[in-house]
């Protein structure tokens, strides 16, 4: 520990020396990093946005997780920061609806209308904060682990496609015969006998796509796996902790040296640019949508509190009810200044939680000079851009570590949940989780359901948070557990 400061000051409070604090920021910034960029990528890919708004949206990102990473280690007024040693950044819980939205709605309008929907969660997530905090009775572990283990699932299609391609446009499995399409161009051709096509008639792809799933790119992401394995394996430390990352840099260089991976888009970036709100019109906003995401901001802040009790013990400061309700007002507060810097919804990293265990360093103050950190990056559109060019190839390696993470995260909670003497828990599993698989093995199921409720039906997080709940409530009833919340926050270092 640093000798900065007198005994008086708890170790939560203390400066160190400005050089320890920068490379101790640095740190936390590392081991975030690639979690943070990823949602980003998703959700532009998503929306099919260009790449210069897709990096634009990656800057965005990194400067919104640095205002509120300072306002929730720092703390702001009265009503905002829980003053613990915090990092935010964009919690992967909300990738899943956000992508549903993005794939119905894609554009421009559909970035409007996403937006609106954010920033609806947030202002409901910072008024609803201090009941959240009373709220932990009903997301006992075997709730959380459950809906974090299918955010994992749900995101490992994510992952899985970046390597092979999506399931529908030009990387598709399969393409249409050029020469089915040539005989269709030639019978529909001007002064045909024929009579017109039908309106909507498709020919179905028949040949194998090339650009699907070829083994330079599958080759590619097995190098970034290999790499983060190894290192993983037997490095040590920081090295160790920054895996997911290096495996990145690696995946790049070797795709930068077989011509996949250019750099025309960093070329014409620019060195400094400001990020400015609503780059994308005026929200549109949409009851359901804010709805949904209000939803997801419940289960986030619901983490968050089982979050900062453990890091209230890590640290050896007591966090009082007014503390939870401050640091959960401060993810509604993130995620509405997210919503108006065109980015998304905001949360406690764990694995930055991880970190302040494994270093043993409890100083704030190190999630302040992190948080300057990225505020610097979210002004450099050059690294954006760099992040904008990898190929998905490259992300797909280290998509199956993230996205896998996560749902190893929620099987590491259940580890915990006591299996052996109450035989409901393991109902309220199988059940919740089943609900889950829904949309993502039958994505038309709701098709002859009314559309008003297409959005709220169409996560599998959601049905799950909602099955899960309450089946909970029902089988179980609420008790209420502090100890079995705080240990369960403490297995979700990788989430």
């Amino acid at each position: 520990m640093s000798s900065a400061g007198s005994p008086s000051v708890h170790p939560i409070d203390q400066r160190l020396p400005a050089g320890k604090l920068t490379a101790l920021g640095l740190q936390h910034v590392l081991v975030m990093y690639a979690g943070a960029v990823a949602v980003p990528l998703i959700v532009g890919r998503a929306l099919k946005l260009t790449p210069d708004e897709v990096a634009m949206l990656i800057s965005a990102d990194l400067f919104c997780c640095g205002i509120a990473t300072l306002i929730q280690s720092l703390g702001a007024t009265q009503w905002f920061g829980v003053k613990l040693p915090v990092m935010m950044g964009v919690t992967f819980a909300s990738v899943a609806p956000m992508v549903a939205m993005a794939n119905t709605n894609p554009g421009t309008a559909g970035a409007q209308l996403l937006f609106g929907s954010i920033i609806g969660a947030g202002i409901i997530s910072i008024l609803i904060a201090p009941m959240v905090s009373r709220m932990l009775r009903f997301f006992p572990p075997v709730v959380t682990g459950t809906i974090i283990a299918v955010i994992g699932i749900s995101l490992m299609r994510v992952g899985i496609n970046w390597i092979f391609g999506n399931p529908f446009g030009p990387t598709a499995p399969n393409v249409v015969d050029p020469a089915h399409l040539k005989w269709l161009s030639d019978i529909t051709a001007p002064g045909s006998a024929l009579p017109p096509v039908p309106k909507g008639l498709a020919i179905v792809p028949t040949v194998p796509n090339p650009k699907y799933a070829d083994l330079t790119g599958v080759g590619i992401a097995a190098l970034v796996l290999v790499s983060i394995l190894l290192i993983v394996k037997y490095a040590k430390g920081f090295v160790a902790n920054i895996s997911v990352l290096l495996g990145i840099v690696i995946g790049a260089i070797v795709a930068t040296m077989m011509g996949i991976m250019t750099f025309e888009k960093v070329g014409k970036a620019e060195w400094l640019d400001i990020v400015t709100p609503f780059h994308f019109g005026m929200p549109k906003f949409d009851a359901l949508s804010i709805l949904t995401m209000t939803l997801v901001m419940i289960v986030v802040m619901i983490e968050s509190t089982g979050m900062f009790l453990a890091l209230g013990e890590m640290t050896g400061r007591k966090i009082s009810q007014q503390d939870l309700a401050r640091g959960l007002r401060t993810d509604g507060l993130g995620t509405l200044i997210g919503g108006i810097f065109n980015t998304f919804p905001y949360t406690s990293f764990s694995q930055n939680v991880g970190l302040v265990a494994v270093t043993g360093v409890k100083s704030r103050f190190v999630c302040v000079a992190g948080g300057v950190i990225l505020i610097v990056l979210g002004l450099l559109p050059k690294m954006a851009a760099l992040v904008e060019s990898l190929p998905t190839v490259v992300l797909g390696g280290a998509g199956l570590v993230m996205f896998g993470m996560v749902a190893a995260t929620g099987i590491r909670i259940l580890a915990n949940v006591d299996f052996k003497t109450n035989r409901y828990n393991a109902m309220i599993v199988a059940v919740s989780i089943g609900f889950g698989m829904i949309p993502l093995i039958a994505p038309n199921f709701k098709q002859w359901m009314p559309h008003s409720i297409h959005s709220l039906i169409e996560s599998g997080i959601l049905l799950t948070s909602i099955c899960a709940v309450a089946l909970n409530l029902f089988l179980n009833g609420a008790k209420h557990d502090e100890d079995a919340i705080i240990a369960a926050a403490k297995q979700a270092e990788a989430h």
